[in-house]
């Protein structure tokens, strides 16, 4: 097992690694595996063993660093998608009864017509498909 001092070690080149332009990773972290060989073996193969991020997670990244603020703004906007919906919005799973019960049912009535353009309802209304755990 690694000694604190070396989970520090990680953690801050870690740190500086995530921080890292995308496409210099790989040889940033080569280089820094073979820079802390003389701290014995654990150190070099944890930073050898560190991930390389995928696109949406260095993104993330870049967010934490250098816009803080947006980040935050970003999770606060998240949680207000997850709150009440305007009726005609469907959840994500397509169920538009507007029910409690699960999305995987058959609707307990047919869904109200869209207005067209003229403001009439129309008589057909297609129904978004789910391609997650929804099933109709």
């Amino acid at each position: 097992m690694m000694a604190c001092m070396d989970d520090k070690a990680l953690a801050a080149i870690a740190f500086e690694l995530y921080a890292l332009p995308f496409e210099e990773f790989v040889a940033a972290r080569t280089a820094a595996a073979k820079a802390t060989t003389g701290s014995g073996k654990e150190l070099p193969a944890a930073v050898k063993a560190l991930p390389k991020p995928s696109a949406a997670a260095w993104a993330v990244n870049m967010l934490a660093i250098h816009e803080p603020g947006m980040l935050a703004q970003l999770a606060e906007l998240g949680q207000r998608m997850r709150g009440p919906r305007h009726p005609s919005t469907p959840p994500p799973c397509g169920n538009w009864h507007g029910s409690a019960a699960p999305c995987w049912g058959p609707p307990s009535a047919p869904p109200a017509p869209w207005p067209n353009a003229r403001g009439a309802a129309s008589a057909q209304r297609s129904r978004p498909t789910s391609s997650g755990p929804c099933k109709r």
